[in-house]
């Protein structure tokens, strides 16, 4: 079920996409006037988990569009030129992101009903991925298929709701090269995946060393906070064959349980024994390959009482027991 639950994402996105494209036709078409030229440009373009809208508007017209963004997803924009102003339901004042600037909005647990307002002569770049995929971004070895939202909806903050920062020189390149882009359709479509890799690279990577610390998931804002959950998985990962209790990294790690447990989630995608269970079968994999364990040594190493504990878990992950693992490496 929960592999069902990530291939919707591409969906998600494609469909979000399509809803964006039909209502920019929509406003182009409204503020047409008789005889006039198009008042904008705009480019959508879906790229499996992540998509692509591109807006530069014309001298004397503004873009005026009403989104929905689904809970799963996140926007990421870039002001190359002009300005956007974006009015969030939940907020009485607009919010202005000026030439030069980028702004980061999402909400893991509600859907983000807002207004756009593009101004005229401005060039716009905006991302649109799955909060799953984000994750990724920070830790690459984890499976996404154990993520749960439903404890984060008891730790709503509406100011996380956004985050502006200002464009670093090195992220401009990527920007603008995807304006006036002529390629094949199939090509075209892989050559802005990679730049929209870059983007976020870029666009992490800066965050990073603007804020002097390590790289961290954009809805943890605490930087003392998250060098306590950090410290917490390192724990974890320390003491797997004797696991430790959620009590016992709290305190080791000088952090209360709730901000550990829902801390946790949102750095790393997914809860603690989760995340725990699946470096368990990562380190079993590695173990089998060396063949220097027995099944029984693997499981006593990796914290499981029975081997036969770690055999079910095995085959659950990997839909064979790990004997015969062993035996399809030697085959």
């Amino acid at each position: 079920m929960a592999k069902r639950k990530n291939e919707k994402h591409p969906d998600l996105i494609k469909n979000t996409l399509k809803s964006i494209k039909a209502k920019v036709a929509r406003a182009l078409e409204e503020g047409r006037t008789e005889g006039s030229h198009a008042l904008s440009t705009t480019e959508v373009v879906e790229a499996g988990d992540m998509g692509l809208v591109s807006i530069e508007t014309r001298a004397g017209h503004e873009l005026n569009l009403d989104l929905g963004i689904h809970p799963q997803l996140v926007v990421l924009a870039f002001v190359l030129e002009g300005q956007i102003g974006i009015r969030f339901e939940r907020m009485l004042e607009r919010v202005q992101v000026d030439q030069g600037r980028s702004i980061f909005f999402s909400h893991p647990y509600s859907k983000i009903q807002a207004s756009l307002k593009v101004a005229d002569r401005s060039k716009i770049v905006s991302i649109v991925t799955s909060i799953d995929s984000m994750h990724r971004f920070f830790d690459s070895t984890l499976d996404m298929n154990t993520i749960s939202r439903e404890e984060l909806k008891r730790y709503y903050d509406p100011q996380k709701l956004y985050l502006i920062k200002p464009l670093n020189g090195k992220i401009k390149i990527p920007l603008r090269q995807v304006f006036h882009l002529e390629m094949d359709s199939h090509f075209k479509k892989m050559y802005l995946k990679a730049k929209l890799l870059e983007i976020m690279a870029l666009y992490f990577s800066y965050a990073a060393r603007d804020k002097n610390t390590d790289l961290n998931c954009p809805f943890l804002e605490n930087p003392e906070d998250i060098k306590r959950i950090r410290k917490a998985k390192q724990l974890l990962l320390a003491h797997v064959s004797e696991p430790l209790t959620i009590a016992q990294l709290s305190k080791l790690a000088g952090i209360n349980e709730f901000k550990l447990k829902n801390g946790f989630k949102d750095l790393y995608g997914a809860p603690i024994h989760s995340y725990l269970n699946e470096y368990r079968m990562q380190e079993a994999i590695r173990m089998l390959e060396k063949c220097n364990y027995t099944v029984n040594e693997i499981a006593y190493m990796l914290g499981y009482n029975k081997a036969s504990n770690f055999i079910s878990a095995f085959k659950r992950k990997y839909g064979m027991t790990p004997k015969k693992y062993e035996l399809e490496l030697v085959r």
